[in-house]
């Protein structure tokens, strides 16, 4: 009997905690769009870590309604569209990084 309401006990703290896990992901995004829109504001370089890779550049644009970032890589200039869902980790670039990369073109 105490196996059968553990049971009950879990699916209910599962089904409780369920909405704490959208609500988390909907935090992470509107912080993520606020840093790149930060970022894009001060024309810092920045890294973006999603999925399993990751890119140095400017931001080109965020595009809020078609949930996309678009940024231009620093050394190579080739533009990259990254969906906002999938951005883990978005950091700024120190200057002098940004300024090495203008000196090689």
């Amino acid at each position: 009997m105490a196996t059968f309401w553990d049971a009950i006990k879990q699916q209910m703290t599962d089904f409780l905690e369920a909405g704490d896990g959208k609500d988390k992901a909907h935090k992470q995004l509107t912080d993520t769009q606020a840093q790149l829109q930060r970022a894009q504001n001060l024309k810092q370089t920045v890294l973006i870590i999603y999925g399993k890779k990751h890119v140095t550049g400017s931001i080109v644009k965020i595009n809020p309604d078609q949930n996309q970032l678009i940024i231009n890589s620093l050394p190579h200039r080739v533009s990259t569209m990254i969906p906002l869902k999938d951005i883990r980790k978005v950091s700024p670039v120190p200057q002098e990084i940004h300024k090495s990369h203008q000196k090689r073109d």
